[in-house]
């Protein structure tokens, strides 16, 4: 750990430590879609790809100031700023942002995450799907797409989409490797214009 301590308890690890921050929440606002358990078919075939049903959430946040010690990594950040204040200080939507930074998630279940299934990727991409040979050859022998359908699908899987779109400006006074102390310097990312989706899955 930073402080030069070991984890008393082998059976456990830690993965952070000395996590302290200050700053501002500003606006916060959560909006649901509720339009029932249904899946916008986006490839045209029923069952699969995004829930009508999304929350959104938008947040706007300034931190003047967090100090942290990865453990699991051994990088300790300190000073680390999130905030809205250098270049452009408008918000996503082009408004001026006040000096905060924003970020917007969209949540939602999806069915077949690939978002296609056997027959899309067949016309998508040329994939064909393969079966193995009926006489055990361990061979592989083309398969019609419907009796191919379980392999293709596949492709895909089931789980919870995450989309966040953050705009803003990040600073770190200090990061450094290791428990020696020693900061490789300042570092600064000015009108960071970030979109990430995540598709979280038990598969």
């Amino acid at each position: 750990q930073a402080d030069g301590t070991t984890d008393s308890d082998a059976s456990t690890t830690v993965l952070i430590s000395d996590l302290d921050i200050d700053g501002y929440l500003g606006p916060v606002d959560i909006h649901i879609e509720n339009d029932g358990n249904g899946f916008t078919a986006s490839t045209g075939e029923t069952g699969y790809g995004n829930a009508d049903s999304v929350i959104n959430w938008n947040t706007y946040i300034n931190i003047t100031d967090l100090d942290v010690y990865i453990d699991i990594a051994g990088v300790a950040i300190e000073n680390l700023k999130i905030n809205n204040v250098r270049g452009d200080v408008t918000d996503i939507d082009g408004n001026f942002a006040f000096g905060f930074a924003q970020s917007k998630r969209e949540i939602y279940a999806v069915r077949n995450a690939a978002g296609l299934s056997s027959a899309k990727l067949a016309a998508a991409y040329g994939v064909v799907p393969f079966i193995a040979a009926a006489d055990g050859t361990g061979g592989l022998s083309v398969a019609p797409l419907a009796s191919g359908a379980a392999v293709a699908d596949a492709y895909g899987v089931d789980g919870v989409a995450i989309n966040t779109h953050f705009k803003g400006d990040m600073e770190i006074g200090a990061l450094s490797f290791g428990d020696d102390g020693e900061s490789i310097g300042q570092l600064y990312w000015t009108d960071i214009d970030s979109q990430t989706n995540w598709t979280i899955s038990a598969h």
